[in-house]
C-alpha cells in the first residue's frame, strides 16, 4: 500500500472499503478532527471531517472510569452486546462485548479488542450483523444493533482485553479508583498496595524464579 495522508469525511470508517485497513491497523486516523476550511466562498466549518493515513500516530489514552450496570447499559434487541452510547462511559469493569461509538478509533487501543463494525450497509468479515428485526415502517427489517425498537448508528463491536490475559480484582480495582486514581487501558493493570496507598506501576515483565532439574 503507498503511504498517504486524506482528509475525509469520518463517516468512511463504516464504509466496507474502508473499516477492513483500519481493523489490521494499516489505515489510521489522525489525532485530531478538521474543523475549519477555506474556500473561495469564505470559511467554512464542518463537524465530521478528519485524517486518514497509513503512518503511525500517536493516540491519547482510553481512560475509563464508571462500572457497569444492566440500567445505564442495556442489551441491544438483536446482538448478545449492550449500547454504550458514549466512549467515556464504556465501563472498565465489564467482560462481555460492547457497541461504542465509533470515534473510539481516536484512541490508542492496545487494550481493547475490536471484533468489528456493526453497519446498515457493510459487507464481508468485518461486519457484525444481530439477528434482522423489524424496526419501524422506514427502515423495516435491520440487522444493525436495535436497541429498544430503534436502529441504533454505526458502532464499533469490542471488548476489553486484560494484560497478559489475567483477570483484574474488581473490588481492589475499585478501592483503586475511590482514591481518585483513573483507568488507564494500555498502561499495566497491576496494582500494589504502598501502606494505605493502592499503586498501579508502570509496564512491568512478570517473571519468575525457574526451578532447577
Amino acid at each position: 500500500m503507498t503511504d498517504f495522508i486524506i482528509i475525509g469525511n469520518t463517516n468512511a470508517v463504516t464504509y466496507k472499503e474502508v473499516f477492513p485497513f483500519i481493523k489490521d491497523n494499516k489505515v489510521r486516523l489522525g489525532y485530531n478532527t478538521v474543523k475549519t476550511f477555506n474556500t473561495k466562498d469564505g470559511t467554512k466549518d464542518f463537524g465530521n471531517v478528519g485524517w486518514f493515513c497509513t503512518f503511525p500516530v500517536k493516540k491519547k489514552p482510553l481512560t475509563l472510569t464508571k462500572t457497569y450496570n444492566p440500567t445505564d447499559y442495556p442489551k441491544y434487541d438483536n446482538y448478545d452486546a449492550v449500547e454504550v452510547s458514549r466512549v467515556k462511559d464504556i465501563p472498565y469493569d465489564y467482560e462481555g462485548t460492547m457497541g461504542v461509538p465509533v470515534t473510539i478509533l481516536n484512541y490508542d487501543l492496545d487494550n481493547v479488542e475490536v471484533l468489528g463494525i456493526a453497519a446498515e450497509s457493510g459487507e464481508g468479515d468485518c461486519y457484525i450483523r444481530g439477528k434482522e428485526t423489524y424496526v419501524d415502517e422506514k427502515h423495516k427489517k435491520s440487522t444493525a444493533m436495535v436497541l429498544n425498537n430503534k436502529r441504533v448508528y454505526a458502532r464499533a463491536i469490542i471488548k476489553l482485553v486484560q494484560v497478559g490475559g489475567n483477570t483484574l480484582d474488581k473490588k481492589v480495582f475499585e478501592e483503586y479508583l475511590n482514591q481518585g486514581h483513573k483507568a488507564h487501558y494500555g498502561k499495566s493493570l497491576l496494582i500494589y498496595k504502598n501502606g494505605d496507598k493502592w499503586v498501579m506501576p508502570f509496564n512491568r515483565i512478570m517473571v519468575r524464579r525457574k526451578e532447577n532439574d
